[in-house]
């Protein structure tokens, strides 16, 4: 299964350059509700999708999703390499 999320142009660079290897988000309700299963366990998500911005010809950026951990309040994306 896939996610998609929007980063802004700093990030997409460094996600782009393969200087970052990981991705956090805030654990809101909002991506309880995209991350978390009704029991709570977290979704298996196996691609991460990267946007740079919420045009529909936005860049994008495909990793593989080695892991998902919750760390105090965020959510930790371990990512693999670059798809």
């Amino acid at each position: 299964m896939k996610i998609a999320l929007k980063v802004n142009k700093v990030w997409y660079y460094l996600l782009e350059t393969g200087r970052l290897t990981y991705d956090f988000r805030r654990c809101t309700d909002y991506y309880k509700q995209r991350i978390l299963n009704k029991d709570l366990t977290i979704k298996q998500f196996n691609i991460v999708e990267f946007q740079n911005g919420y045009s529909k010809d936005c860049k994008k950026l495909l990793f593989e999703c080695k892991e998902i951990s919750i760390v105090g309040d965020n959510f930790i994306f371990k990512l693999g390499k670059k798809l």
